[in-house]
């Protein structure tokens, strides 16, 4: 995993702060992830993602209070069924977002833990936060912790009916470039709690959420999405 950096590269990073936020509803809809340009000009970079929950935001922009309406992840809806993203359809030369196992090929049992990567590639595009939306069977697998794989990122949960959302917000005050190329984003950890075989998979779009990443000139990239099959004996 490879984040270009002005003067530094970073590696994982075991045990970066997260935040959970569970089972919100929206106040306005899509407004779980706002641009915040007024936050920008305040603290002199081009851009960055903030949540609009009360609570999230001032953990974030600290003495900045501006004020924004929305709320949290939208509601599931429990008739419309949860897309998946197929990782044999990913180009590689082209922006994505997959699902990979620490252990490729591992059959699991329902007394093993289970580790996952959320890994990305932006192109180009240098990234100041991200979306990532993702979807699991909660008959076959219970999400036991997601942490932050980059040591500038901070991420916030958001556990749903149907899927589970993450945001990373990259530190105010990391002024290097963020460029994803196969870089590890997040680690998931899973319980099995049955037999059989199932997909965990990025979503690349439910309702009024969607799996994106912002770079730093506040334009949206789209990447492609993967998943990956586990499993349990």
């Amino acid at each position: 995993m490879d984040i270009k950096n002005n003067n530094q590269q970073f590696g994982p990073l075991e045990g970066a702060k997260t935040s959970s936020v569970e089972n919100e509803t929206p106040k306005k809809g899509n407004y779980r992830m706002i641009i915040i340009t007024v936050v920008v000009l305040f603290i002199g970079i081009s851009g960055f993602l903030v949540l609009t929950n009360a609570n999230i935001k001032q953990q974030l922009i600290g003495r900045f209070t501006p004020n924004v309406g929305g709320g949290g992840a939208a509601r599931d809806n429990n008739s419309v069924p949860v897309p998946t993203g197929d990782e044999k359809s990913i180009d590689k030369n082209l922006p994505w977002i997959d699902i990979v196992s620490a252990e490729p090929g591992q059959t699991y049992s329902t007394a093993d833990t289970v580790t996952l990567y959320v890994d990305a590639s932006s192109g180009t595009a240098d990234i100041t936060g991200f979306d990532v939306l993702i979807n699991m069977d909660k008959e076959y697998f219970e999400l036991v912790d997601v942490t932050s794989e980059l040591p500038n990122f901070q991420i916030f949960k958001f556990n749903n009916e149907n899927h589970v959302s993450v945001t990373g917000i990259k530190d105010i005050e990391d002024q290097g470039q963020s460029i994803f190329e196969n870089a590890r984003l997040l680690k998931l950890t899973l319980k099995p709690k049955k037999s059989g075989t199932s997909t965990v998979s990025i979503v690349p779009a439910f309702d009024k959420e969607v799996t994106q990443l912002v770079d730093v000139n506040v334009q949206v990239v789209k990447p492609q999405a993967g998943s990956e099959q586990v499993t349990i004996n």
